[in-house]
């Protein structure tokens, strides 16, 4: 078996499920309860609906929502995105 070194800080991309945008959709209304006090600049997202994110921070944001048995927040299979050298 081959292994590469992938950081944590590299990015991956993602296509959410409808578990993952509500997951999201509740982490948001949790921190801002009265509405949003900013607004994020939109994620980059492809023409397959695939998000750009931090593996670290898709961590943070949807690990809990891994739960034996429950839909999973996206789908299983991820893209790497290649880092330059």
């Amino acid at each position: 078996m081959k292994r590469i070194t992938f950081n944590v800080n590299h990015y991956v991309w993602v296509r959410l499920t409808d578990r993952g945008r509500e997951l999201l959709r509740q982490r948001e209304q949790a921190l801002w309860p009265n509405g949003r006090r900013f607004q994020l600049p939109p994620r980059p997202t492809d023409e397959r609906g695939f998000e750009r994110w931090q593996l670290w921070e898709l961590m943070q944001e949807l690990g809990h929502g891994w739960v034996l048995g429950m839909e999973v927040p996206f789908e299983t299979d991820i893209e790497i995105e290649r880092q330059k050298p």
